[in-house]
């Protein structure tokens, strides 16, 4: 028979990761309960989000600019500083394509081609 002592004997003390208070567990334990364990997770994801938040909400403001400017001039060679008084940052885009001649800068279903003279031109479903 096992008496409950012999159950805790492989079990050691140590203090919580996330509170600090000293619980009994296994070796590896961190943790003194879900709730601590599922704070310091969304703690981390928390802080990884305000990291990439300013860039999700620049890629929207330029996927906003391609669309107004596309409904408007659609094949039209369009000035880049239009683009710049509209709030659009050419750094930030979600993807490229690279051609012998151009590159095509993605912002999800936008795309746009850096023309001649300061103008780009912005297709659709790129």
């Amino acid at each position: 028979m096992i008496s409950l002592n012999d159950k805790f004997v492989n079990m050691k003390e140590t203090n919580c990761k996330h509170c600090t208070s000293p619980f009994f567990g296994r070796s590896n334990q961190i943790y003194c309960s879900i709730t601590c364990k599922a704070q310091t997770n969304n703690a981390i994801a928390a802080q990884r989000k305000k990291a990439t938040r300013p860039g999700e909400v620049q890629l929207r403001v330029n996927h906003l600019v391609l669309d107004r400017l596309y409904r408007e001039y659609r094949n039209q060679s369009i000035d880049k500083r239009l683009l710049h008084l509209m709030g659009f940052e050419a750094e930030f885009f979600t993807g490229i394509k690279r051609n012998e001649s151009k590159n095509l800068y993605l912002i999800f279903d936008f795309g746009y081609f850096l023309d001649t003279n300061d103008t780009i031109k912005i297709v659709k479903d790129a």
